[in-house]
């Protein structure tokens, strides 16, 4: 598998990048496996983990028009991800939109993809992974992102989505209005797959 994840992102003209898993102490346990496949593991920080406990405080001014996808939009790659400098991103959130239990809601001014996010509900329907939000860098800072995080968050409680959460970062002082809260941490880290 790894020379496949090491396949993927050399197509993209990109080093691979693996992001720790839950299991406590994987890359360290699996540290002479990824050597030998040209990985390097670098620790980080223990990432803070939110998750949805509190009501919606966003008040959304409903400017966008928002579209719950179950399929990839080419618009989400030409209108946010390239000129946002993201390119990377494409193939990746394409894959996780292929996925099944994954969801794309796209955020949609005067027919341009201005935001997006995509949540994945877990197999086992124990609970709900957001994941990142994106807005077009010369939409950034009008709101679009509390729209579209508002949005997605009503839609998880009216569709009785299990345990919605998400890493901790840029978009944390949002995702706080939008009733996130930090719950627990857990082990941080990366493995950086060979130099292309």
């Amino acid at each position: 598998m790894l020379d496949d994840i090491t396949a993927f992102y050399r197509e993209l003209g990109s080093r691979a990048s693996i992001y720790h898993p839950f299991k406590k102490d994987y890359f360290r346990e699996n540290e002479e496996v990824l050597k030998a496949h040209g990985y390097t593991y670098t620790p980080e920080e223990d990432h803070r983990v939110m998750l949805l406990t509190e009501g919606n405080q966003i008040e959304a001014q409903r400017r966008l028009d928002i579209r719950v996808l179950n399929r990839w939009d080419e618009k989400v790659a030409t209108d946010i991800l390239v000129p946002s400098k993201e390119p990377w991103e494409v193939e990746v959130t394409k894959r996780r939109v292929a996925a099944e239990g994954s969801y794309l809601f796209v955020g949609y001014l005067d027919g341009e993809a201005v935001v997006y996010t995509d949540i994945h509900r877990a197999e086992d329907d124990s609970n709900t992974r957001f994941d990142y939000i994106v807005t077009n860098k010369k939409h950034r800072g009008k709101g679009y992102a509390s729209e579209l995080l508002s949005f997605v968050v009503e839609y998880c409680k009216e569709n009785s989505f299990p345990m919605c959460w998400q890493w901790a970062g840029p978009s944390e002082p949002i995702c706080y209005r939008a009733g996130f809260r930090e719950a627990f941490t857990m082990e941080g880290g990366f493995a950086s797959g060979p130099e292309i």
